[in-house]
């Protein structure tokens, strides 16, 4: 019996508004819950094994009290212990389970409902994220471009060079490989396709039509066939 497992980590990493730490904060909460339900039926493993190890060390001590080789004292500690963990043995383990897996969906249902209540302002602290991964893309993808220049450049400059001198010929000049032209030409589409660099979160007109959808108001106005509002969300004023 097992709920619904979180994700390994909350996808905002450093979360820095008061929104983000508290949705931080929910689903660590959904992850201590999962994994007290994973605890339990570890607890419930180690009952019955211990259970099992007293009954063998109190058969033990009641034989060697028999042959008087343990005293009355020894034997009730065994006797004791024993009983401890025939008690905790046949604890309420079935209930204790469904108990840590109702309280995790709980925890689950309370962390999916904060993200839906305020995504908008979620997904706007994930942006950080999402411009820098952007910029890392775009510095790449002109550091190919130009070096792929430069290279070009210099092989120019090298041709022009050899030119006067006798036998050798531009042949003995390495060519830039295919894969590094194919690179260089997509780092050039790359930079001049704008969609190409597109911020990897939800765009926020379909969070807009989102809020419109449920009735809630957007924070931006839109316009549609000379009229002014959150009706619908296909063009931004």
């Amino acid at each position: 019996m097992h709920p619904a497992a979180p994700l390994t980590d909350f996808p905002i990493l450093k979360p820095s508004t008061t929104v983000g730490k508290r949705a931080c904060e929910l689903h660590q909460e959904w992850c201590d819950q999962h994994a007290r339900v994973g605890r339990v039926e570890t607890d419930y493993v180690a009952a019955q094994a211990r259970l099992k190890e007293t009954e063998a060390q109190m058969r033990d001590v009641l034989q060697k009290r028999e042959l008087s080789e343990a005293t009355d004292a020894e034997a009730k500690a065994a006797e004791d212990a024993h009983a401890a963990a025939k008690a905790e043995a046949e604890a309420p383990w079935q209930e204790r389970a469904r108990a840590a897996v109702r309280a995790a969906e709980q925890r689950r249902q309370t962390y999916e409902a904060f993200i839906d209540e305020n995504l908008d302002d979620l997904v706007a602290e994930l942006e950080a994220d999402a411009k820098v991964a952007v910029e890392t893309i775009r510095k790449a993808a002109q550091t190919m471009a130009d070096g792929v220049a430069a290279w070009r450049a210099v092989n120019k400059r090298s041709v022009d060079l050899i030119r006067p001198a006798q036998l050798v010929s531009t042949q003995s000049i390495p060519r830039l490989s295919a894969s590094a032209e194919q690179a260089a030409q997509s780092a050039h589409r790359l930079l001049e396709d704008g969609d190409g660099l597109a911020l990897p979160v939800p765009e926020r007109r379909h969070l807009d039509q989102r809020l419109i959808d449920l009735g809630l108001p957007t924070k931006r106005q839109y316009v549609w066939k000379g009229r002014t509002g959150p009706t619908v969300a296909k063009g931004e004023s």
